[in-house]
C-alpha cells in the first residue's frame, strides 16, 4: 500500500493572524474598541508595508520591522506615531512568535531614538473656573449636567471614556467615593468632595445605569461631551479644552500643591509613574487626606 505523501500546512493569511491577534488581545489584555481599533490600523499599515515589499508574516524580523519604521519618517510621521508602530509590531512579533510562525521576536532589543515630546496645551486653573462660573446650574438639567461633567473631569482627572460611560452603580454616595474601570481593567477608587456628591445626585436619584445622557435621553459619547466643551468654552471666553486637558490640568494642579508622583499616578490610574510625570507640567498617604488638603476644587 502506497504511503499517503505529507502536506505541509497551509500558510495563514494576513488577515487570519492579524484578526487571532486582535482576539487574543480582547481576551488577555481587556482593551477597549478605541484601544483594540488602534491597533487593527497599525498593524494594517504593518501589512501594506509587507505585502508591498512581498513578505509574509513569518519574514517579520527586525529588519523588516526598522525598513517598515524608517518608511514612516519619509512619510512624515511623528515619533510618536512610530513609537505607537514600534509597540503593535513588538505586540504582534511576540503574538506570531507563540503561535509558531517566527522563531524568536527580533524586535525585542530595538531602540527608538528619543523624539521631541509636544505637551497637550494645559488649560490654566483660572481659565476652567472661569468656564465652570459661566455655566449657571440652577434649574437648567442640561447646565446642570454639563457643569458636573466639567467638575468631574478637572477635579478627579477622568478620562473622557470614563467619565461619559459613568454608571450609576460605580458612585458609593454612602461611602463617598467613586469606582473607576480604565485602561486595560485597572480600577480606581477615588474619595468624592461633598459638592461632587451633591451635584450628582440629581443625575442619580431614582435612575439606573448611565449617569449622564444627551438631550435625547441617549448615553452621552465622547464626541458629543467634546462638542459641548468646546461649545461652553466659546460662550466662556476661555481657551478651548478637551478631557484629556482637564486630566493634565488636574495632575499639574496637584503636583504645583506638594503632591507626591505616587499619589497622582495611583489618582491617574497609570501603571507607569513615567506615564504619570508626563501630565505634570511644572517644575501612601491616605487619599482622602490628600483630596482634603490639595484637591483643586476643596473648600
Amino acid at each position: 500500500m502506497k504511503a499517503a505523501e505529507h502536506i505541509p500546512p497551509r500558510a495563514r493569511t494576513w488577515d487570519e493572524i492579524i484578526s487571532g491577534y486582535l482576539r487574543s488581545l480582547t481576551i488577555e489584555s481587556g482593551l477597549s474598541e478605541n484601544s483594540l481599533r488602534s491597533y487593527e490600523l497599525d498593524l494594517a499599515n504593518l501589512r501594506r508595508f509587507c505585502e508591498s515589499h512581498h513578505h509574509a508574516p513569518a519574514d517579520l524580523e527586525a529588519v523588516v520591522v526598522v525598513e517598515w519604521l524608517e518608511s514612516t519618517v519619509a512619510g512624515g510621521l511623528s515619533h510618536g506615531t512610530r513609537r505607537r508602530f514600534y509597540a503593535a509590531a513588538k505586540g504582534f512579533s511576540a503574538y506570531l512568535v507563540r503561535q509558531g510562525i517566527l522563531r524568536s521576536n527580533g524586535t525585542s532589543p530595538l531602540k527608538l531614538r528619543p523624539g521631541s515630546r509636544r505637551l497637550p496645551r494645559v488649560p490654566s486653573h483660572e481659565a476652567i473656573m472661569k468656564l465652570l462660573d459661566s455655566i449657571t446650574a440652577a434649574g437648567d438639567t442640561r447646565a446642570a449636567r454639563d457643569r458636573t461633567m466639567i467638575e468631574l473631569a478637572y477635579g478627579y482627572g477622568l478620562r473622557v471614556s470614563e467619565l461619559v460611560s459613568l454608571t450609576e452603580s460605580q458612585v458609593d454616595v454612602s461611602r463617598r467615593v467613586l469606582h473607576i474601570m480604565g485602561k486595560g481593567e485597572k480600577e480606581r477608587t477615588l474619595p468624592l468632595q461633598a459638592r461632587t456628591i451633591e451635584a450628582l445626585h440629581r443625575f442619580l436619584e431614582g435612575r439606573t445605569g448611565p449617569v449622564f445622557l444627551t438631550r435625547l435621553g441617549e448615553p452621552m459619547t465622547r464626541q458629543a461631551f467634546t462638542k459641548m466643551v468646546r461649545e461652553r468654552c466659546v460662550a466662556a471666553g476661555v481657551p478651548h479644552s478637551n478631557a484629556h486637558g482637564f486630566r493634565h490640568a488636574f495632575a499639574t494642579r496637584l503636583r504645583e500643591r506638594g503632591v507626591d508622583t505616587r499619589v497622582i499616578q495611583e489618582l491617574l490610574g497609570h501603571s507607569d509613574i513615567s506615564t504619570t510625570q508626563i501630565y505634570m507640567h511644572t517644575s501612601p498617604s491616605q487619599l482622602r487626606d490628600v483630596y482634603r488638603r490639595f484637591h483643586p476644587r476643596a473648600a
